[in-house]
């Protein structure tokens, strides 16, 4: 059993122990900011994607497009680039510029995951899961673009940036590098496309598959067997698979249950996000007007 003392020490886990009180969470809006201690200025979701918008500008000229948010990018775009060449920059090959390409995206990924993942644990205490949104949407970038998670997770460690303003305790980067793995998990068993055509979720932890594969997939089986898309709550779940709480019942702590009612809920984040970005392609969300249909004979004589 976790000793208070070292509760205490976890800021992060705690505020997540917080959120585990409160009785529901607020609605995501559709653009994120994320807060001045981030490197990021921000991030939209638009009708063509996700855009990241980082404040360190990169120049890669003529790599092919990138897929985030399930759609084709081109990286000079999502980096902030100049088109071609520019301030006196070499053109790289082709080849070198496919390779500086996946570099710099997985790296902007990492960054991203590093900054939504702090801020998300902040977020929660107050009952907020818009950051959480995002972290989500960012391990789904690296889903899509075929990134095994041990080289996501070791692109978040080297990342420049540090949100916190200090190194994460172990049971932070653990709790992180869960919620990574439950993403990949839950996209595999919504068969969500990726670059290297699924390859990728097969290199969810082990561990982690064992302990959350059974729940993620009863919870991605209920959104999508129900017609309102609902998910069983955390409860339900519990009870079907005490691998959860490695079967300690009654007996886990605040801090377990709250680590494993949040891995779910970060699940159906997941389906959430999932299904909003195909209901923008389909033309549900904010895109270009539909194109005017011919007018029906007759309808407007007099």
């Amino acid at each position: 059993m976790t000793s208070p003392r070292r509760l205490l020490g976890s800021p992060l886990l705690l505020f997540l122990c917080r959120w585990a009180a409160l009785s529901s969470a607020q609605s995501t809006p559709a653009a994120f900011v994320l807060g001045p201690s981030s490197s990021f200025v921000g991030t939209t979701a638009t009708s063509d994607g996700v855009y990241f918008a980082p404040r360190r500008r990169a120049v890669i000229a003529g790599p092919p497009p990138v897929r985030v948010g399930g759609v084709g990018v081109s990286a000079g775009v999502l980096l902030g680039a100049s088109p071609s060449g520019g301030d006196g920059v070499e053109s790289p090959s082709k080849e070198d510029g496919q390779a500086a390409a996946a570099d710099a995206m997985a790296a902007q990924i990492g960054e991203m995951i590093e900054a939504t993942f702090v801020n998300a644990c902040l977020q929660l205490a107050a009952g907020y899961v818009d950051v959480l949104k995002l972290f989500v949407v960012a391990v789904k970038a690296g889903y899509e673009n075929g990134i095994p998670i041990p080289e996501l997770i070791r692109e978040v460690e080297e990342c420049p940036s540090n949100t916190a303003g200090r190194d994460l305790m172990a049971e932070e980067r653990a709790l992180r590098d869960a919620w990574i793995n439950v993403v990949y998990l839950a996209l595999g068993e919504d068969g969500h496309a990726s670059e290297d055509g699924g390859v990728t979720g097969e290199s969810v932890d082990p561990g982690a598959r064992e302990k959350f594969g059974p729940a993620v997939a009863d919870v991605v089986k209920a959104r999508r067997s129900s017609p309102e898309g609902k998910a069983p709550t955390f409860e339900e779940v519990r009870d079907a698979h005490p691998e959860l709480l490695e079967g300690k019942g009654a007996e886990a702590t605040p801090l377990e249950v709250a680590v494993a009612s949040q891995s779910l809920r970060v699940v159906n984040l997941t389906i959430t996000v999932v299904d909003e970005e195909m209901e923008c392609h389909d033309g549900g969300g904010a895109g270009p007007a539909p194109k005017p249909r011919p007018p029906i004979p007759g309808a407007f004589k007099d």
